[in-house]
């Protein structure tokens, strides 16, 4: 069996309900920067505890997903991670989803250096 994490970046830091599309004033940078450096240690802490991947999927305009591009936090987890797979979907026209993560994601697969061709 195979053990796969999958994180959306919630925002944790709402009053109430939002409703899209939602202000930018909802958003603060210094409350934001410790959100992403939480979620980044959560990741690195999934190879620790010996987890296989790391799905991650892009949002856009709702505090449920701060992952705006799937392909910049890929980039940052192959500098944090060494051998864990990393498997993301990104827009309507990809292919597969994260029951096949990471291999089957094409052709916006993001993956570490250690997975090889998918």
């Amino acid at each position: 069996m195979q053990v796969y994490a999958f994180d959306l970046m919630p925002w944790p830091h709402l009053a109430e309900a939002s409703h899209y599309p939602d202000s930018n004033g909802l958003y603060d940078p210094a409350l934001g920067r410790t959100v992403y450096d939480e979620h980044f240690r959560q990741m690195e802490l999934y190879e620790e505890c010996g987890y296989d991947a790391i799905c991650i999927n892009e949002h856009h305009a709702k505090p449920y997903g701060l992952m705006l591009s799937p392909n910049l936090v890929a980039a940052v987890l192959t500098q944090r991670t060494k051998n864990i797979k990393i498997g993301c979907r990104a827009g309507a026209s990809s292919r597969g989803s994260c029951a096949g993560c990471p291999r089957s994601f094409s052709p916006t697969a993001c993956r570490s250096p250690t997975l090889g061709p998918a």
